[in-house]
């Protein structure tokens, strides 16, 4: 079974507004939402799905680099393919491209042997999963708080928000989505943007400051606080047990991502399988 077909659709859907949404150092103005399909196909006829990173220099990646590699090779084990690749590059945003290619190469193994994926990556262990709410971008607290409350009308039982308008605002848009949601539903915190802003991203004490007053919230976890490459901080503000520590969706490879399980880094492990 040879790879015969790699492609790459990059979509894109511009709103009919620009989405303007202030935060601690500016202001960011998202004028378009941007997706990526992948399609793999095979000798057999066989195609496999994936998604992948939605952007123009992703789609050069794979027209220029990663599909002339996969086409005319033999399926039957994606990850030797992925080891073969990463041999002869080591640049680390094309190996996270590369992932999104992986995905489809497995989409094509478990419909070969009439599977599920997961059994292919080393068997399924339960068979229900809890969701949760994933929105919550750079509002004022009353705006939190008020998503919060109709995803929990939804029926949905936690719910994961994005702040950055400062520790003070984000503190109290917590608090607000506390006030609204009540203590039985989980509230995370995801807070990438905390080491984005430059010249006003948040400092490390600020950061165990914060830690501290969400744990008297009642926060479920609080995610990637600090820049995801420093394991060592990591393990610091895991170690000081204030509330439980999230991260690992920027990992570049199976190393570091074990690095930040073995050493307990953080105490939920989160991999982007796009990326």
């Amino acid at each position: 079974m040879r790879i015969s077909n790699v492609r790459s659709f990059l979509l894109s859907y511009p709103f009919p507004e620009p989405v303007r949404l202030p935060f601690h150092g500016g202001e960011r103005t998202i004028v378009k939402r941007d997706a990526m399909l992948i399609r793999i196909q095979v000798d057999n006829g066989l195609i496999g799905y994936g998604p992948g990173p939605g952007s123009e220099k992703a789609q050069r990646a794979i027209e220029t680099t990663i599909a002339p590699f996969l086409e005319g090779r033999v399926l039957a084990d994606p990850d030797a393919l992925r080891v073969q690749f990463f041999d002869h590059h080591a640049d680390r945003e094309l190996r996270k491209v590369y992932s999104a290619l992986e995905t489809a190469m497995y989409d094509i193994m478990g419909k070969v042997h009439g599977v599920p994926m997961s059994e292919f990556l080393g068997g399924r262990v339960r068979d229900r999963i809890r969701l949760y709410s994933s929105a919550g971008m750079y509002m004022p607290p009353e705006g939190y708080a008020a998503e919060a409350a109709a995803m929990k009308s939804l029926g949905f039982t936690a719910y994961k928000m994005r702040p950055g308008g400062g520790p003070d605002q984000d503190l109290e848009a917590v608090r607000r989505i506390r006030q609204a949601v009540g203590p039985d539903f989980d509230l995370m915190v995801d807070a990438h943007t905390w080491w984005r802003m430059g010249d006003r991203s948040y400092t490390p004490e600020i950061v165990d400051q914060m830690a501290k007053d969400l744990a008297g919230l009642d926060v479920f976890w609080l995610e990637e606080p600090l820049p995801p490459d420093d394991h060592e901080a990591y393990l610091k503000l895991t170690e000081k047990n204030y509330l439980p520590i999230a991260g690992g969706e920027h990992e570049p490879s199976e190393d570091r991502y074990l690095d930040l399980i073995h050493t307990h880094a953080v105490e939920y492990v989160q991999m982007d399988v796009c990326c």
